[in-house]
């Protein structure tokens, strides 16, 4: 049993079992409640976790925020993240750009379907410059009823503003770990405080900002998911994203193990009470790769 610690009007401390469906149905959590809910050891109060999760899933699933399609556009990529299977250093991996026209034919052919959220997405590649992004964005708008979010990296002020002129409406640019030494020690782009900045840099110029972590990076703790869903919420993101880390061939982390399936699914129960609406769970409805569409 758990208990609250508790200070009567005359000074007196005593002890109240905690009400975990109370602690569920809260509409704000401080960080204690997260690392609390992130802790959850009883299987009944597992199964009360999950299942309220589940209600707030079924409650948001049809928004925008989970119906969406993706297109990968390159697998090229100057960066050298350890969990990557783009980093420049694998040498395996067919490096590939797809065509700016075949781009905008996919997301007409994707809006056809109903869908009106797109995400357009690749590696750290200066190919595709702020004046071709631009085109490939004005150019889907002008045929196309769909909202744009583009998934680059870090760019240049001068690019992020080019591209929300041109019509893109999101930028998804995830903080990977509010802890800087495991932020460092993934050899990502920049600091962890330049990736904030540009965050900052995004929702100043208007942006719906996607953004959040990897679950079961070396040497994470509850406490740093608890930071990272905090992070989450101080930023004012319009977008939550908790992508459960798996291993890469031909990369440093590929013998690293991820979190069993359990843990990730509380973890994930948690983000989802936190956060509620802003969190996206679901994978693409149509999801396009770069088969056959290689730029020459």
């Amino acid at each position: 049993m758990v208990y609250n610690l508790l200070i009567g009007s005359t000074g007196a401390m005593y002890l109240e079992p905690l009400n975990i469906e109370n602690l569920l149905n809260q509409s704000t959590f401080s960080k204690d409640d997260i690392t609390y809910l992130l802790n959850i050891k009883e299987e009944s109060d597992k199964n009360l976790l999950l299942q309220r999760s589940k209600q707030l899933e079924e409650k948001y699933s049809l928004t925008s925020v989970n119906s969406y399609g993706l297109i990968e556009i390159s697998t090229h990529c100057s960066e050298n993240c350890t969990y990557c299977r783009l980093r420049k250093d694998n040498k395996e991996i067919l490096r590939e750009r797809m065509n700016r026209e075949r781009i905008i034919e996919i997301a007409k052919e994707i809006n056809k379907s109903g869908i009106k959220s797109i995400v357009i997405r690749s590696g750290y590649d200066d190919f595709y410059d702020q004046d071709r992004i631009a085109y490939i964005i004005y150019s889907i708008k002008k045929h196309a009823d769909v909202e744009i979010m583009l998934s680059f990296g870090e760019r240049t002020y001068e690019e992020y503003k080019e591209w929300k002129i041109a019509g893109a409406s999101g930028y998804r640019l995830r903080f990977k770990s509010s802890n800087q030494d495991i932020y460092n020690s993934l050899n990502a782009h920049g600091s962890f405080e330049e990736r904030i900045k540009h965050i900052d840099q995004l929702k100043m110029l208007g942006y719906q900002v996607c953004s959040g972590s990897i679950i079961g990076l070396p040497e994470q703790t509850d406490m740093d998911i608890a930071n990272d869903i905090c992070l989450c919420k101080h930023l004012n993101l319009d977008i939550a994203e908790f992508l459960p880390f798996s291993s890469q061939n031909n990369t440093p982390l590929q013998n690293n193990k991820p979190c069993s399936e359990e843990k990730t699914k509380c973890i994930t129960a948690v983000v989802r009470i936190v956060l509620k609406d802003i969190v996206r769970c679901s994978k693409p409805k149509y999801s396009y790769s770069l088969e056959n569409d290689i730029v020459s």
